[in-house]
C-alpha cells in the first residue's frame, strides 16, 4: 500500500515484520515551523525538541512551534547542530557562531567575543562524557570546552589532516570519532587525532553521520552511502529498494530496542534484525533529503528534511487507505469479508471498492448492477449472500454471481433504506425513513409503521438479540418487537433521539450507541456509561467486538476501546482507551455502523477520510509516565510575552508583585510528544481553590487570574494523558507575593493608628479637659445649690416658728415646776438641733442615723401635744439601717406636714406610722401615713384660714431629692395618696418614697 499524508499529514505503512505498523505525522511551515530545512535536531532534559534551520532554531513541545532568532540574541542563521551540557545549558551551532542559552538568556559565542571562537562558521557540536564540547568548525579544526575555558584545537593531527568537521560521536569506550570531508578521525583519551587507517574510504569521501549500535559496530553515513567499522575491517552496506549503492547517508537514529533509522538523500531506510528495511513508497515521503534524526525518551523517531520539514514516526496499530490506495471513497461505510477473504468497502458516495490486502482488485457501482452508489450499510446473510442497503431507497442484493436491485417499484417504499438483516426465520428485515419492511426473498410481504406501534418511522439500525427479539434504533430513541407487537424501551434518561448503532456482546449484554452515548443493557436493566468528557465523545456511531473480549466504540472524537471483561455494569467504572491520529486515524470522525471484524480477528473500522485496519494481535505501547508538565510563563496583563520555556529554579523564587500587578496569566505545558492533543490539565490557586480545576478538565494551556487581592498565592498545575488517572502528586507550582498597596501595608497602617490615636488623644483630652471643667462648674454649682438646699431645709425645720414652738413649751414645763420634762425637753431639742447642724457637714447619712432625729422631732411634738397623736415607726428587719445611706434631713418636713395639717385639725386622736422596707437589692421603700383629715380637707382648711407662715419643708426636699437624682443618675419617686375607708370616707394621708440603695457614688454630689 502507499503513505499518505492526513491533517497534520498523517502518513501511515505497515513494515514486512507482522502486525508492526508506523504512523508519521508531518510539520511544515503552515503548522507554525519558521523554515522547512531541518538540519539538527534535539530533546532537552525538559522533552523539548530544539530544531535548528536556516532561519534560526524553532522550540517545539509537540503543539506549538515557538521560533527562536536575532531578536531573542541567536548569531547566525544556517543552525547545523544542537547539544545540551551536563548543566542543561543548549548549545546552538550555526554559520554565525554559538549561542549558548542558560534556560533564560541566550548569549553568543563568535570569534568577536571573549572567549573566542577560531572562526564563525561551526559545522558540529559534541557532549564527551566528561561533559566538555566539541566545537567543529568548517576550516579551522576542533575546539574544547572544558567548563571554564576554550582550548583550540588541544590535540596533535597526524600528518597534514584536514580540519574541515562535519560530525563527530564518542563511543561506549570513550573514543570520539571525527567525520570530516576528507574521512574519518577518532581521538580517545588524551592521544592525538588518528585517521582511520587500516582501509581508507574512497577519496574525498564526507562523513556525515555517525552512530554505534549495541554490539558496539559504527555505522558511518557518508555522500557515498552506508559503511560499517567493526573494529577490524571497514564495508560498504546495500541498501534496499530503488536507493542506489552510492546513496547519501545524512542522519541516523537507534531506538532501545536496537532498530537503527537511516536518513537518506533519498527516504528513510530501518534496520532490524539484520535487514534493511525500506519505510514506504509514497513520493511525498521519499522527495526530500533527510538530514537530521533523533529518537526521543518515548520512541518516538523525528526526521528533520532539506526542504521538506519535520516528521514524526510513531509505532500505531492502525493501517489507513483510502483514494491514494484506489479506494473509491474516502467515505469507508460498511465492510463485508467474501469466500476468498477479500474485504469488501463500502462507500457513502461510490459503490464498492473490493480489497484484497494490497489492492483494489475490483470496484462496483451503479453502472455494475448495485442499485445505488451512496450505500449505507451491508449485510451478509446465512447463505453468505450479500445486501447493500443505499441512500437513494434501493436495497441490492448479490449472490456471489450477480446483483438484483429492489426499489419503490417491488413494494419498498422509501426514500432511503438504512439497514438491512435477516431475521431468525430468514426474513430480511430492511430499516428505511418509511418505517420496516420485511422481504421473504420474493416480495415485500409486510409494513411496520407508527400506526403499529413503531416509535418512529426512522430506522437506523435493527438487532436480532439471543432470546429472538427484535431491537429497533429510530430517530426517537429505542423500541423492541416481541410476540408481534412493539414495546418502548424506557430506561433512565432518554435513550435517543438517534438510535444509531447496536451489538450483543458475547455474554448477552446489548449495547446502545445514540447521539447521546452509549448504553448497556443486562437482563433489561439500563447502564449508561461516560466514555469521556470530550466534545463528539458522546456521540457514539459504531460498535464492534474484537475477539470477543474488546468492545470498539466509534464516535464523532475518534475511537475508544473498553475491556468487557473488566467491566461489569453497576459494579465498575469503565476504562476507556482513546485512539486518535497519533494511532493511525485519518479522521476523527467515525461513519455510522461502520465497524467490522473479519474471519482473521483484524478490525476496520471507517471514517470520514478513509477506512482503518488493525492487524489481530497488534496493540498499542504507551508511555506509562505522566506528560512532563512546566509552567512556562507568568505574565501580569501588561506584560509582553516571553520565551515559552520551563522556569529556572531562580525564576521560580518566590516573587514580590506590587499591587498593581494583580492580574495574572499563567501559561504552561505538559509535555508528550507522542500523543500532544491529548494531554489535559487541571489546576488551582491556592489558598482561594480548594480543589484542582476545572471539575471536568481542560486542554486549555493557559489561566487567566483578574484582580487578586494582596497576599501569597500558589498556583499548581499537573497534566495527564487523555483516559489515564490523576496524579495529583506530579505538579508545577509557582508561588509569588503580592504586595499591599502602601495604604494597607503594617508601617503605613501603624503609622495611622499612631496618628489617629494621636488625634484621638487630642480629641479626647480636649473634650475630657471641658467636661472636667464642666463637671468641675457644675459641681460648684451643686454644691452651691446644695448648701442652699440644706441651709433652706435646716431653716424649715429650724424655722422661728418650731424654734418659739419649743422655748415655750419648755418655759411652759418650767411653769408648771417640772423640771424633769423641761429637762427632757430642753436636751432632746437641743440634740435635734446639734444633728441638724451636724449634718449640714456630710451629703449622705446612715438610714439609722436619719430615723434617730426624726424620732427626736416626734418625740419633742408628743411632748407639745401629749394627748394628741401616737407614732409608730417600723423597719424590715432586712434593711441594713447602718449600710444604708441617704441624704440627711429627709424626713422630718414630710411628717412635720403630717402633724400640722393632718393631725392637728382632727378631733380625735392622731397616729403617725413611719414604715421602711427594701425592695429587692436596689430600692429602698419609706412610707409616712397619718390619720388625718387627709389632702383634699387640708387644702380646703388652708384655703379657708390664711395664715402668715409659709411652709417649704416639702418643696425644699423634693428640690433636694430632685437634684440628687440629676447628679447620680438614679431613679427616685415621691407620691402622695389620700386614704379612704371602705364606706369611701377618707381616713388619712400616705406618702410613699422610693429611694435607690446608696452605692459608693449613689447619693454624691462630687
Amino acid at each position: 500500500m502507499r503513505i499518505r499524508l492526513f491533517g497534520f499529514f498523517f502518513l501511515v505503512f505497515p513494515l514486512l515484520a507482522p502486525a508492526q505498523v508506523y504512523n508519521v505525522t508531518r510539520y511544515a511551515t503552515e503548522h507554525g515551523l519558521v523554515q522547512s530545512q531541518v538540519m539538527a535536531i534535539l530533546q532537552d532534559q525538559q522533552g523539548y525538541l530544539w530544531l535548528g534551520t536556516h532561519r534560526g532554531v524553532d522550540l517545539f513541545d509537540g503543539n506549538s512551534f515557538q521560533h527562536i532568532g536575532a531578536r531573542e540574541g541567536l548569531v547566525g542563521n544556517f543552525f547545523r547542530a544542537i547539544v545540551q551540557d551536563q548543566d542543561g545549558h543548549v548549545w546552538m551551532a550555526s554559520d554565525g557562531g554559538i549561542t549558548h542559552f542558560d534556560g533564560a538568556e541566550f548569549r553568543p559565542l563568535t570569534s568577536q567575543t571573549q572567549p573566542a571562537l577560531l572562526e564563525d562558521d561551526v559545522q558540529a557540536l559534541l557532549r564527551d562524557q566528561q561533559g566538555r564540547i566539541w566545537i567543529g568548525y568548517a576550516h579551522q579544526g576542533i575546539s574544547l570546552w572544558t567548563g571554564d575555558s576554550l582550548q583550540h584545537n588541544p590535540f596533535a593531527w597526524e600528518g597534514g589532516l584536514p580540519r574541515d568537521i562535519l560530525s563527530f560521536w564518542e563511543s561506549a569506550s570513550g573514543r570520539v570519532w571525527i567525520g570530516t570531508r576528507s574521512g574519518l578521525y577518532w581521538q580517545e583519551g588524551t592521544g592525538p587525532i588518528s585517521r582511520l587507517s587500516r582501509q581508507r574510504f574512497p577519496q574525498g569521501t564526507e562523513v556525515y553521520a555517525l552512530l554505534e549500535d549495541a554490539e558496539g559496530i559504527l555505522w558511518i553515513g557518508t555522500q557515498q552511502g552506508l559503511w560499517w567499522w567493526d573494529g577490524t575491517r571497514l564495508s560498504r552496506q546495500q541498501l534496499p529498494g530503488n536507493l542506489p549503492e552510492d546513496q547519501a547517508v545524512y542522519c541516523m537514529a537507534r531506538e532501545a530496542s536496537g532498530q537503527i533509522w537511516i536518513g537518506t538523500g533519498n527516504g528513510i531506510v530501518r534496520y532490524q534484525a539484520g535487514s534493511f528495511l525500506p519505510q514506504g513508497q509514497d513520493d511525498r515521503l521519499l522527495e526530500y533529503q533527510m538530514r537530521s534524526a533523533l529518537v526521543d525518551d518515548e520512541g518516538n523517531i523525528w526526521f528533520g528534511t532539506d526542504g521538506g520539514g519535520l516528521r514524526k514516526i510513531t509505532e500505531g496499530i492502525f493501517e489507513s487507505y483510502d483514494m491514494q490506495d484506489e479506494l473509491t471513497s474516502n467515505l469507508a461505510k460498511s465492510f463485508l469479508q467474501d469466500a476468498q477473504g477479500r474485504i469488501w468497502i463500502s462507500a457513502k458516495d461510490r459503490g464498492i471498492s473490493v480489497f484484497d490486502g494490497q489492492r483494489v482488485v475490483q470496484t462496483f457501482s451503479g453502472n455494475t448492477g448495485l442499485g445505488g452508489d451512496a450505500i449505507c450499510t451491508s449485510y451478509e446473510d446465512r447463505r453468505g449472500h450479500f445486501w447493500f442497503a443505499s441512500y437513494n431507497g434501493t436495497l441490492t442484493h448479490y449472490d456471489g454471481r450477480s446483483f438484483v436491485a429492489y426499489d419503490r417499484s417491488d413494494g419498498l417504499d422509501a426514500n432511503a433504506v438504512f439497514w438491512v438483516s435477516e431475521g431468525p426465520n430468514g426474513h430480511m428485515w430492511v430499516g428505511t425513513d418509511n418505517g420496516i419492511f420485511l422481504f421473504n426473498g420474493q416480495r415485500f410481504f409486510q409494513h411496520l409503521t407508527t400506526a403499529d406501534g413503531l416509535l418512529s418511522n426512522t430506522v437506523y439500525t435493527m438487532l436480532h438479540d439471543a432470546a429472538g427479539r427484535m431491537w429497533i434504533g429510530t430517530a426517537e430513541g429505542l423500541c423492541r418487537w416481541e410476540q408481534g407487537r412493539f414495546e418502548t424501551i424506557e430506561a433512565p434518561g432518554k435513550v435517543g433521539p438517534n438510535v444509531i448503532t447496536m451489538l450483543q456482546d458475547p455474554e448477552g449484554r446489548v449495547w446502545v450507541g445514540s447521539a447521546l452515548g452509549l448504553a448497556c443493557f443486562e437482563e433489561d436493566e439500563a447502564h449508561w456509561l461516560k466514555i469521556s468528557d470530550a466534545s463528539g465523545a458522546h456521540t457514539v456511531v459504531a460498535l464492534v467486538v474484537e475477539g470477543g473480549r474488546f468492545l470498539w466504540v466509534g464516535t464523532e472524537n475518534g475511537v475508544y476501546q473498553l475491556d468487557l471483561q473488566a467491566y461489569r455494569p453497576g459494579e465498575t467504572e469503565p476504562d476507556f482507551a482513546h485512539y486518535t491520529q497519533k494511532d493511525g486515524l485519518p479522521s476523527l470522525e467515525c461513519n455510522a455502523n461502520a465497524a467490522f471484524v473479519d474471519a482473521g480477528g483484524d478490525l476496520w473500522i471507517g471514517t470520514a477520510e478513509g477506512a482503518i485496519h488493525k492487524p489481530a494481535g497488534t496493540q498499542r505501547r504507551e508511555s506509562v509516565t505522566p506528560p512532563r508538565i512546566y509552567i512556562t510563563q507568568v505574565r501580569t496583563s501588561r506584560d509582553s510575552a516571553a520565551l515559552g520555556y520551563p522556569l529556572l529554579d531562580r525564576q521560580m523564587d518566590q516573587v514580590d508583585l506590587p499591587y498593581t500587578n494583580n492580574r495574572l496569566i499563567f501559561r504552561y505545558v505538559g509535555i508528550s510528544l507522542k500523543s500532544p492533543r491529548q494531554v489535559e490539565y487541571k489546576f488551582k490557586l491556592e489558598p482561594l481553590d480548594q480543589d484542582w480545576e476545572p471539575y471536568t478538565s481542560t486542554r486549555q494551556t493557559s489561566v487567566f487570574y483578574p484582580n487578586l487581592d494582596p497576599g501569597t498565592y500558589t498556583f499548581k498545575v499537573t497534566a495527564r494523558r487523555e483516559s489515564d488517572p490523576w496524579d495529583f502528586e506530579h505538579y508545577a507550582d509557582y508561588t509569588f507575593t503580592i504586595a499591599p498597596p502602601f495604604w494597607a501595608t503594617w508601617w503605613f497602617i501603624t503609622l495611622m493608628a499612631l496618628l489617629l490615636l494621636g488625634l484621638g488623644w487630642g480629641i479626647y483630652y480636649v473634650i475630657h479637659t471641658r467636661r472636667q471643667r464642666a463637671r468641675e462648674e457644675q459641681r460648684i454649682r451643686n454644691t452651691a445649690e446644695k448648701l442652699q438646699l440644706e441651709h433652706q431645709a435646716l431653716y424649715a425645720m429650724m424655722n422661728p416658728h418650731f424654734t418659739f414652738n419649743a422655748l415655750q413649751s419648755i418655759q411652759f414645763f418650767i411653769h408648771r415646776q417640772d423640771k424633769k420634762a423641761a429637762n427632757k425637753f430642753l436636751s432632746s431639742f437641743a440634740k435635734l438641733v446639734r444633728k441638724n447642724l451636724e449634718s449640714t457637714k456630710v451629703d449622705v447619712i446612715s438610714l439609722g442615723e436619719e430615723l434617730d432625729r426624726l424620732k427626736l422631732y416626734l418625740s419633742l411634738e408628743k411632748m407639745r401635744f401629749p394627748e394628741k397623736f401616737d407614732y409608730e415607726v417600723r423597719v424590715d428587719p432586712e434593711v441594713d439601717q447602718t449600710g444604708i445611706q441617704l441624704p440627711p434631713m429627709l424626713l422630718q418636713p414630710f411628717v412635720e406636714n403630717s402633724i400640722k395639717h393632718g393631725i392637728m385639725p382632727l378631733e380625735q386622736d392622731g397616729l403617725i406610722e413611719l414604715v421602711v422596707e427594701q425592695i429587692d437589692d436596689d430600692y429602698l421603700r419609706i412610707r409616712i401615713r397619718d390619720n388625718g383629715i387627709g389632702i383634699t380637707a387640708s387644702k380646703a382648711r388652708k384655703a379657708d384660714r390664711p395664715s402668715d407662715h409659709v411652709s417649704k419643708g416639702m418643696q425644699i426636699t423634693q428640690d433636694r431629692l430632685a437634684l440628687f437624682a440629676r447628679m447620680s443618675q438614679k431613679r427616685y419617686n415621691l407620691e402622695f395618696r389620700e386614704l379612704k375607708g371602705e364606706d369611701g370616707t377618707v381616713s388619712g394621708t400616705e406618702v410613699e418614697m422610693i429611694l435607690p440603695l446608696r452605692e459608693d457614688d449613689a447619693w454624691s454630689l462630687d
